[in-house]
C-alpha cells in the first residue's frame, strides 16, 4: 500500500465517521424514513405506470402523510372538544359522582371542572417559561421531518438502483446475492405488514371501545 492509497483510506474513514456523527442525532428519523419508504414502495410501484417515477413518489408520500395526519388531527380535536366541554360544565358526565368515587378510592378531593379550566393558564405559563427549549425542540422536529421527506423520496426513486448496485458490488456470486436480497425482502415485508395489521386492529378495537 503506497501513500496515496493510505491517504485515501484515511480520508474515506474520516468522512464516514464525520457523516455518521452528523447524522447520529437524527438516527431515529433516518430509520423512520427507511421504514416508511419500504412501506410505501408497493403504492409507488402501482402508481409509476400512470404517473412516472418522480410524480408517483411525491403522490405516495403525500398519501402516506395524509393517512397519518387525519387520525392524529381527529383525535386532537376530540380531546380538545371534550376538555372544553368539561371545563364549561357542558359534558353529560356526572362530575360530582366521579369526584366522590375518586375521593372514596384515593382519599383526595379533586375538582375536575376547575382543574380542566386551569389547563389554559398552565399551558401559557409552561410555554412562556420554557420558550427557548420549545423553539429548539420544534426546530429539531422540523429538521427531522424534512430529512424524513427527503430520504423517503430518494428511497422510492433510487432505492431499487441502490439495491442492484449493492448486489453487483458485493463479493458474492450474483445468484447468492439475489437470493439473500429476496429473503431479506420477504422477511422485512412480513414484519412491516404484521405491525401494520396489528396496529390497525388495535386502533379499531380501541376506537370501538371508546365510541
Amino acid at each position: 500500500m503506497n501513500r496515496e492509497q493510505a491517504f485515501l483510506i484515511v480520508l474515506l474513514v474520516a468522512t464516514g465517521v464525520a457523516s455518521f456523527t452528523g447524522l447520529l442525532p437524527f438516527l431515529q428519523f433516518v430509520l423512520a424514513a427507511l421504514l416508511l419508504g419500504y412501506a410505501l414502495r408497493p403504492l409507488h410501484c402501482r402508481l409509476m405506470p400512470y404517473l412516472g417515477v418522480r410524480p408517483a413518489a411525491i403522490t405516495a408520500i403525500v398519501s402516506g402523510a395524509v393517512a397519518l395526519l387525519i387520525p392524529l388531527a381527529y383525535v386532537s380535536y376530540v380531546v380538545y372538544r371534550d376538555a372544553r366541554q368539561l371545563a364549561t360544565g357542558e359534558t353529560g358526565l356526572n362530575l360530582q359522582r366521579i369526584e366522590a368515587e375518586i375521593q372514596a378510592l384515593s382519599g383526595s378531593n379533586l375538582d375536575l371542572a376547575g382543574t380542566t379550566g386551569d389547563i389554559g393558564s398552565f399551558v401559557a405559563n409552561f410555554v412562556t417559561g420554557n420558550a427557548p427549549q420549545i423553539v429548539s425542540y420544534v426546530t429539531y422536529i422540523l429538521l427531522g421531518v424534512a430529512l424524513v421527506l427527503f430520504l423517503v423520496y430518494y428511497v422510492l426513486v433510487d432505492g431499487p438502483d441502490f439495491v442492484q448496485w449493492a448486489v453487483r458490488t458485493a463479493p458474492l456470486d450474483d445468484a447468492v446475492a439475489h437470493e439473500i436480497v429476496a429473503r431479506m425482502d420477504r422477511m422485512t415485508w412480513g414484519v412491516v405488514a404484521g405491525h401494520i395489521f396489528v396496529g390497525t386492529v388495535q386502533g379499531l378495537i380501541g376506537g370501538a371501545g371508546l365510541w
